[in-house]
């Protein structure tokens, strides 16, 4: 996918008329638009097929492996213990621990832009002209995002694959519902982590991972993937992701509009220069620093009337 520049890069083709617009009175260079959802993912047979635990298991990691990069535009909604937010973003990501997001504001254009190289973290907010920056870390993920992953970890549930898990000490699976599905358990004693994946072995992909607190049972994380899309022969990626973490109270909903998946990317889009004058912060992933965690995002934070009307309403449903 080709990349225009204007004030800053982006990475996608905006489409309002105003945007084209401009765009044609600058002789911008334009890019190709990302293409459309995939169709559904087929089945692999009428049946569901019989795996043993090991061949789940190298199913997952050979999977996980293929995956290189993704880019793409999805609705994303936010939720913490006291507000929702919901936006627009463009996704680029590419393995393990390099991306950047665009959240759109009005007329398509990015207001802001949040970047990782592998190595530091950038969090840029046109509105309040302040960059947020620091080190690759889970803790500053969490800060910038809301999101308690490691990059690596985060990249992965986007590309509809199970958080990486070292020392995994024993692994056990069986055929569940009928062999419609294939549970397979995996336990950490180094990271005190129990590891629960449902593999779906109609579609050959994974439907569900939840990952629990060794020594007391207490629920880390929960991700479900639904509606596969793919083509034959490509990368079948789920085009709604839901990420929960229940001690954190955090619940991240994603649902792709527009993918492209394996495709090459340009390292320079991973790494962000904030405008001349911008406010630069220096973030630490050792201490406790208070950023106004998403504060950022406060022009998308949905207000409480519309929050509640929304509950009201899927109440009804």
């Amino acid at each position: 996918m080709k990349i225009f520049q204007h004030s800053f890069c982006s990475i996608r083709f905006f489409r309002s008329p105003i945007y084209l617009a401009i765009c044609a009175a600058v002789m911008l260079n334009s890019c190709a638009k990302p293409p459309k959802l995939p169709d559904i993912l087929q089945p692999v047979g009428a049946e569901f097929a019989k795996m043993t635990t090991e061949e789940v298991s190298q199913a997952i990691v050979e999977r996980t492996e293929h995956f290189q990069s993704l880019s793409g535009l999805g609705k994303v909604q936010i939720e913490n213990w006291e507000e929702r937010y919901k936006f627009t973003q463009a996704f680029v990501v590419e393995k393990p621990e390099r991306f950047r997001l665009e959240i759109l504001g009005p007329f398509d254009q990015p207001a802001i832009f949040f970047t990782s190289d592998a190595q530091m973290l950038s969090l840029y907010a046109k509105k309040q002209n302040i960059e947020y920056r620091g080190v690759a870390s889970r803790e500053n993920l969490f800060k910038l995002g809301g999101v308690n992953l490691s990059v690596e970890d985060f990249l992965l549930a986007l590309s509809g694959n199970p958080p990486k898990l070292d020392g995994v000490t024993s692994e056990w699976g069986a055929a569940i519902q009928e062999g419609q599905y294939h549970y397979l358990e995996r336990i950490s004693f180094k990271k005190n982590i129990v590891q629960r994946i449902w593999y779906d072995t109609q579609y050959r992909m994974v439907s569900q991972v939840q990952e629990y607190m060794l020594t007391n049972g207490e629920m880390l994380l929960n991700v479900r993937f639904a509606n596969y899309r793919g083509e034959q022969g490509g990368y079948p990626l789920p085009a709604i992701i839901d990420i929960e973490r229940p001690m954190d109270k955090v619940r991240v909903h994603i649902e792709y509009q527009e993918m492209d998946v394996n495709q090459s990317i340009d390292a320079t889009l991973f790494t962000f220069t904030p405008p001349t004058g911008a406010n630069v912060v220096h973030i630490d992933d050792t201490t406790n620093q208070d950023l106004g965690r998403l504060a950022p995002f406060e022009e998308f934070r949905v207000q409480r009337s519309e929050q509640t009307e929304g509950e009201q309403s899927d109440s009804q449903k």
